[in-house]
């Protein structure tokens, strides 16, 4: 990862890298940090603004949480996930990967009964997951 590295950018790094398939809000983002950490928690300016050049960077993946009305931000492993779909559940914004073979059917399908050319690295598709049905 680029850009300048200090102490709050490498604690921000290190938090998204360890929830590699949730995404959080920056309030979501302020408080694990705040419940995780006990050194100091940058502030929500540094917070907003690292997160952004880490999107600028391609470190995050930015989303947006219709129902809330806000962005969710996500780590992001270019390399890993260029190859495949991944499904977010819009109750508790866990990432699913879809399988490369699966990825590809719905791709092929679009293509043939649409005319799209899907960007499958970058498509993200929303859902429930099963815990958050098993809830209701």
């Amino acid at each position: 990862m680029t850009g300048y590295q200090t102490q709050q950018r490498n604690l921000l790094i290190s938090f998204f890298e360890s929830h590699p398939d949730e995404a959080f809000t920056i309030d979501e983002v302020m408080q694990r940090l705040q419940n995780e950490q006990r050194a100091d928690v940058p502030s929500r300016s540094t917070v907003y603004r690292t997160v952004a050049d880490l999107e600028k960077e391609g470190s995050l993946k930015r989303s947006y949480l219709s129902k809330q009305r806000r962005s969710a931000y996500q780590y992001h492993d270019a390399h890993a996930c260029a190859s495949h779909l991944h499904i977010r559940c819009e109750k508790c914004h866990t990432l699913m990967h879809l399988d490369t073979k699966v990825s590809d059917t719905i791709a092929r399908l679009l293509q043939n009964d649409a005319d799209v050319s899907l960007d499958v690295g970058n498509t993200v598709l929303l859902g429930c997951c099963k815990k958050c049905r098993e809830q209701d």
